[in-house]
C-alpha cells in the first residue's frame, strides 16, 4: 500500500514540475525589474587613526575613550562642520547623502568613516569633508592627536553584488519556488484524487 501510494503521488510530481521553469522565469524577470527600478549606490570609506593610549591607561580606560571618541564623530559637533567643509547647499547635500555609518575595529585606533550616496563623487567628498570635521574637533577638544589614515576615493562601481550574481540567485530561488508548488501540487491532487487512478 505504501508503495503504491509513493507511485501514485509521484505521477502527480513529476508532471508538476513543469512550473520549475516558469518559477525560474518569472524569478528572473522580477529580479530584472527591481535591478532596473533600483538606484545604485556608491560607498566610500576615509579612515582616521585615534591617539595611542596614554601611558599607564589600563585597556577598559582606553575602550571608554575609543568608545566616546568614536560616538562624537556622529555628533552636531562634527557633522555640522562636516557640511560646511563641503560647500555645497544645504538642500543638494539632503538630496545626494545617503547611508552613513562610523566602525572600527576591535581593539584598534583606525575608524572607517562610511558613506552611501548615488553620486560616487559626493559620497568620496562628504568622507572626507567628514574625517576632516572629525579630526579637527575631536583633536580641539581633547588637546591629542587624531591623524588621517586614508582618504575616500570615488567608487568605481556600485556597491553590491554583480548583476549576474544577482540574476543566478533569482534564478535560484525560481528552482526552489517551482518545486515547492510542484510538491504542494501533487500533495493536494494525492489526497483530493485517492479513489481516482493516477495519470499514466
Amino acid at each position: 500500500m505504501t508503495v503504491h501510494t509513493g507511485k501514485r503521488f509521484f505521477r502527480y510530481f513529476l508532471p508538476a514540475l513543469g512550473f520549475v521553469p516558469a518559477g525560474v522565469l518569472l524569478a528572473v524577470i522580477i529580479t530584472i525589474v527591481q535591478m532596473i527600478g533600483d538606484t545604485p549606490v556608491y560607498r566610500s570609506r576615509a579612515v582616521v587613526q585615534l591617539p595611542a593610549p596614554a601611558p599607564g591607561d589600563t585597556f577598559d580606560a582606553y575602550e571608554i575613550k575609543r568608545r566616546t571618541w568614536i560616538e562624537q564623530m556622529v555628533t552636531s559637533k562634527v557633522m555640522i562642520p562636516t557640511r560646511e567643509h563641503l560647500n555645497r547647499p544645504s538642500a543638494e547635500i539632503r538630496e545626494l547623502l545617503g547611508d552613513v555609518e562610523v566602525s572600527a575595529t576591535p581593539h584598534s585606533q583606525l575608524v572607517r568613516l562610511r558613506v552611501d550616496s548615488a553620486d560616487p563623487v559626493f559620497a568620496a567628498e562628504f568622507a572626507n569633508a567628514w574625517a576632516t570635521a572629525a579630526i579637527e574637533v575631536l583633536s580641539v577638544g581633547t588637546g591629542l592627536p587624531f591623524e588621517w589614515s586614508q582618504r575616500a576615493t570615488p567608487a568605481a562601481r556600485p556597491w553590491g553584488p554583480p548583476a549576474k550574481e544577482q540574476l543566478i540567485r533569482g534564478a535560484i530561488y525560481g528552482v526552489l519556488a517551482g518545486v515547492l508548488l510542484a510538491l504542494g501540487l501533487a500533495f493536494l491532487l494525492h489526497h483530493v484524487r485517492r479513489d481516482q487512478p493516477p495519470p499514466t
